[in-house]
């Protein structure tokens, strides 16, 4: 039987050159699907997420930051736990994180038109637990 559970995750990125840095903030509704083939357990995120984008200018002599702006999204992922031991787990996740156009800014100045932001994110490894 499919188990539902949920999680919030906090992710921070940093680009170069007049790009916005950011974090996004998202609560995640997980659905698993335990099974017996081989130790698999596969499984679906998807929840809301707030993006909070600060630009950055680094031709600024100060190198002051601009005003912030938010903007409201949805994350969606699906992945994989496959345990090969009680102790070691490997796992991989795809995740995709968009927002709309419409932005809320704290400078009450209308954002430039950049598109609708989307970030990817593959994620792999292995976890011990000891």
């Amino acid at each position: 039987m499919p188990r539902i559970g949920a999680s919030t995750s906090v992710e921070s990125r940093s680009l170069v050159d007049r790009e916005p840095l950011g974090r996004a903030v998202s609560l995640d509704f997980k659905l698993r699907w335990p099974t017996a083939i081989l130790g698999i357990e596969p499984y679906l995120v998807l929840g809301p997420a707030l993006l909070v984008e600060q630009p950055h200018d680094p031709s600024d002599p100060f190198g002051a930051p601009g005003d912030p702006s938010v903007r409201v999204g949805a994350k969606a992922g699906a992945g994989f736990n496959w345990y090969l031991t009680t102790g070691v787990t490997l796992f991989g996740s795809y995740d995709l994180t968009t927002t709309g156009v419409d932005a809320l800014n704290g400078s009450r100045t209308k954002a430039p038109a950049t598109g609708v932001p989307t970030e990817h994110e593959l994620l792999y490894g292995v976890r011990l637990r000891y």
